[in-house]
C-alpha cells in the first residue's frame, strides 16, 4: 500500500496539530538544515499509517492497548512511501513497516486488546494558527524533571475527519489521534522545540480509572544525555500515557554579517571586478558574496528558492554603499531577460579552472548549444575568442569577472561532469 504526503497535506497537518516546525512547513528555512528541505511529521506518518490500517479493516482503533515507533529515517515532503501491512486482522499485535525503494523509514508497533470503555471524543478546536517554536536551552542532568509544562488536548473535528477520515470516524480514535497529535506539538514547538528531531514514541493505553477527558497532555524531560545531545520526555495524554524520545539537533551555522567581513578584507581587493555568485542566496555562496562585496566587487547574485535571503543580502551591502543584485535562476530552465543579456555586458576572458583535486589539464571552453546556468558560465569563463588568451590586453579594459570561485560546490561539480562528457564527444579529453 502507497501514500505521498504532500506540502499541502503537511500544511494541514501542521493547522491540526500546531507543530509549525520550519523543517516540516518552510520550504526556504528548511533548504539550511541538516535535510535539505522539508521533511513529514513522524506523527503524520504513523497516523496516516493507521489510517490506512483502520481503512483497510485490519485495525479497530478502539482495541489499541499500545503502540509504538521508531523514526530511522527522514521522509522528504514529497516522497512515495511504501506501507507493509499485515495479511489478515485478529492478532494481538500488529507491526506496520514504511519504506521508500527498500530503505527504511519507520516501524510502528502495536499490541491490542479488548476495546476500552466508551469515553467522549476531545474538545472541537478551531485550526491552530502559524506561530513560532520555542528554543530551550539542553537541560541539566540535575535536577529532573525539566522543561515541564504543558499543551491543550483538543483537534478540529472536521480537519481531522478530512485528514484521517477511518480514526476520526470512532471516539477513541478521534483520543488516541489527539493525544498522539499533543507529542508531536511538544517536540517541535516547545521541548525540544526549533532544533528538535523526533526519534521514538512508547505510549500505552491509561489505566481506565486514569481516562478523563483532559483538557491539557503534562510533560516533563525525565532523562537528558548531553553526549547525544537526546532526551526521553514523559508525557499523559486523555487514552495513553509514556515516554517520547528526541534529540536537540544542531542550529544552523549563521554566516557573518558583511559588516564582520569588511574588517578582514581589503576594501580594493576585488575593486573593479564583476562577480555572478550561483546559489548566492546561502552557505558558501552567500559567504563569497559577501566576500567580494567586502573587497569592492559588484556582485550579482542568484537564487532559486531563497528571494528573501537574496533580497536582504542586497539590502545590506546597500546599507553600506556597496552594489549587489538578486536575480532569480533555475538552472533547469531557460535563461531570464537579465541573465542572458550578461553575456552582452561582461567581456568573458578567464578559463574555467578545474577543483583543485582535479588532475585534467585546463582547456579553453568551446562554445555550445546548451541551457541554464551552463550557458552563462561558458559565455562568462571562457578564453577571449579574438585572441585565445586568458589575459587579453583588450580585454583587461574592461570590468572582468572572477574566476568560479562564487559558483556553490554542487553546480560546479555539475558543471564538470557535464564537460567531461561534452569533451569526451568532442574529442578534448
Amino acid at each position: 500500500m502507497n501514500f505521498t504526503l504532500t506540502e499541502r497535506d503537511s500544511w494541514e497537518f501542521a493547522r491540526l496539530s500546531g507543530d509549525f516546525n520550519p523543517l516540516h512547513v518552510d520550504p526556504i528555512a528548511a533548504r539550511r538544515l541538516q535535510f535539505g528541505g522539508t521533511v513529514c511529521h513522524g506523527v503524520h506518518l504513523v497516523l496516516k499509517a493507521l489510517d490506512l490500517a483502520a481503512a483497510a479493516g485490519l485495525l479497530a482503533p478502539e482495541r489499541i492497548d499500545g503502540i509504538s515507533a521508531v523514526f530511522g529515517a527522514s521522509v522528504r515532503t514529497g516522497t512515495p512511501v511504501t506501507l507493509d501491512l499485515p495479511a489478515e486482522a485478529g492478532a494481538t499485535q500488529l507491526r506496520l513497516v514504511a519504506s521508500t525503494e527498500g530503505r527504511p523509514l519507520f516501524t510502528a508497533k502495536l499490541s491490542l486488546a479488548d476495546a476500552a470503555p466508551a469515553a467522549p471524543p476531545p474538545s472541537d478546536a478551531e485550526p491552530d494558527a502559524p506561530h513560532a517554536p520555542l528554543c530551550p536551552a539542553f537541560p541539566a542532568a540535575q535536577p529532573m524533571p525539566a522543561l515541564a509544562d504543558q499543551v491543550p488536548l483538543r483537534a478540529n473535528r472536521a480537519l481531522m475527519q478530512a485528514l484521517l477520515p477511518h480514526l476520526a470516524g470512532s471516539a477513541q480514535g478521534c483520543r488516541i489521534a489527539t493525544d498522539l497529535l499533543a507529542t508531536t506539538r511538544i517536540v517541535g514547538m516547545r521541548c525540544p522545540g526549533l532544533h528538535s528531531i523526533y526519534s521514538e514514541l512508547k505510549l500505552r493505553r491509561c489505566a481506565p480509572s486514569a481516562q478523563t477527558v483532559g483538557a491539557a497532555m503534562p510533560y516533563a524531560v525525565n532523562r537528558a544525555d548531553e553526549r547525544f545531545r537526546s532526551v526521553r520526555i514523559g508525557v499523559t495524554g486523555a487514552a495513553l500515557e509514556g515516554t517520547l524520545g528526541a534529540f536537540f539537533r544542531a542550529p544552523p551555522v549563521a554566516q557573518p554579517l558583511l559588516t564582520e567581513l569588511r574588517l578582514k578584507v581589503g576594501p580594493r581587493r576585488f575593486a573593479g571586478q564583476h562577480a555572478l555568485v550561483v546559489g548566492g542566496s546561502r552557505g558558501l555562496g552567500e559567504l563569497v558574496a559577501k566576500l567580494l562585496l567586502a573587497g569592492g566587487a559588484k556582485v550579482a547574485l542568484t537564487y532559486a528558492h531563497g528571494q528573501v535571503v537574496a533580497e536582504r543580502i542586497c539590502q545590506e551591502a546597500a546599507d553600506q554603499g556597496l552594489a549587489a543584485c538578486a536575480w532569480h535562476l533555475d538552472a533547469s530552465r531557460p535563461l531570464p531577460t537579465e541573465v542572458s543579456e550578461l553575456r552582452c555586458r561582461v567581456q568573458p576572458c578567464l578559463p574555467l579552472r578545474h577543483a583543485p583535486n582535479c588532475q585534467e589539464p585546463e582547456r579553453p571552453m568551446e562554445p555550445g548549444p546548451v541551457h541554464g546556468i551552463l550557458r552563462v558560465l561558458r559565455s562568462q569563463l571562457r578564453r577571449c575568442r579574438a585572441c585565445g588568451s586568458a589575459q587579453c590586453p583588450q580585454c583587461s579594459t574592461t570590468a572582468r569577472p572572477v574566476p568560479v570561485h562564487g559558483v556553490s560546490r554542487s553546480t560546479c561539480q555539475g558543471l564538470r561532469r557535464i564537460l567531461r562528457r561534452q569533451g569526451r564527444r568532442r574529442g578534448l579529453v
